[in-house]
């Protein structure tokens, strides 16, 4: 079944890619809540870590990130129906606000980017890869540093846009 899911994923993904969306910019002083859309739990951990030192006042985080488990932080095929639809579980991410949505995978697989669309109006940023010019609205090459630093750098930049 899992094939399944992953044709009408895929297919919803690339139909909803060809529609360019706007997507709110807040201004950075103003990002109260993040959501995170990660590859593993530690890359979540790791950018829940490096975001908060870079406002001075408190910032909501939530993740999601891949990963075959029941946990609500986790997120798989499992988690959406034949068609693609998701289950309670995500729509529980999709419907906290966010003013800002961190993607920290390098390569972004259709079923992250099924969860990122489901955040329709929210300012995204991410990893330069040619493939996610589509999903991303801000994007920074990645170095070969840690990835705290590398959100460091993408943070410092997206504050110097605003």
């Amino acid at each position: 079944m899992k094939w399944i899911k992953k044709i009408f994923i895929g297919h919803k993904v690339s139909k909803q890619s060809k529609v360019p969306g706007k997507h709110n910019m807040v201004k950075f002083d103003q990002i109260r809540h993040i959501s995170i859309i990660a590859e593993s739990e530690a890359e979540a951990i790791e950018a829940q870590r490096a975001l908060p030192s870079h406002w001075s006042h408190s910032v909501n985080l939530h993740c999601i990130f891949k990963e075959k488990n029941p946990a609500m932080e986790c997120f798989d095929y499992e988690d959406f129906n034949l068609l693609g639809k998701p289950n309670e579980k995500i729509k529980e991410f999709a419907s906290q606000s966010a003013d800002l949505v961190l993607v920290t995978q390098e390569e972004m697989d259709p079923l992250s980017a099924h969860v990122l669309q489901m955040l329709p109006q929210v300012y995204r940023v991410g990893f330069y890869n040619e493939t996610h010019q589509v999903h991303l609205d801000f994007m920074l090459k990645k170095e070969n540093i840690s990835l705290t630093e590398n959100i460091d750098n993408l943070i410092k930049y997206l504050k110097k846009i605003n």
